[in-house]
């Protein structure tokens, strides 16, 4: 993957928080979480209510692919366990699931940047510009961070 990829799926985790939805270390279910996530950015960009709707379908969207790699990523652990308790372990099937889930991730960076790109075009320059300075300001913060996301505590008042 390259680094440019790498760093528009960034963008894309922390405006859309889908980063929130895969760490697995978070408060309340990952629904609750994405309407917090939405209802924060929506704030902070002042959207309209075409640009909110567009957000809430796409983060709806996100969280559904989101949900169905997870799903993926808990059938390639039990095959692991299966492989590591047999006699031998099979490389070729191994490689294959995690080729799997290598592209179960790269559909979820594509959708990810797709979405991105839509919503970004609705975006006024202010908003953009906001958007941007929000990105910096989060990853100045950390994300990824125990009971963090990018957007802070939910209980937080900013």
């Amino acid at each position: 993957m390259n680094r440019m990829k790498l760093v528009v799926l960034t963008g894309v985790v922390t405006v859309i928080c889908a980063s929130l939805l895969l760490t697995g270390c978070h408060r309340g279910s990952p629904e609750k979480i994405r309407e917090k996530a939405v209802s924060a950015i929506s704030d902070k960009l002042a959207l309209d209510q075409g640009q909110k709707m567009q957000l809430e379908t796409i983060s709806k969207e996100l969280l559904s692919k989101a949900n169905e790699v997870r799903q993926n990523r808990e059938a390639l652990r039990q095959d692991m366990h299966r492989q590591l308790q047999s006699d031998k372990i099979d490389p070729t099937a191994l490689k294959a699931a995690v080729r799997a889930k290598m592209a179960d991730m790269e559909g979820l960076i594509d959708l990810s940047i797709d979405r991105l790109a839509a919503f970004h075009a609705t975006l006024s320059s202010e908003q953009r510009t906001k958007l941007a300075g929000l990105v910096k300001e989060w990853e100045a913060r950390g994300h990824g961070r125990c009971g963090h996301g990018p957007l802070g505590h939910w209980d937080d008042d900013k």
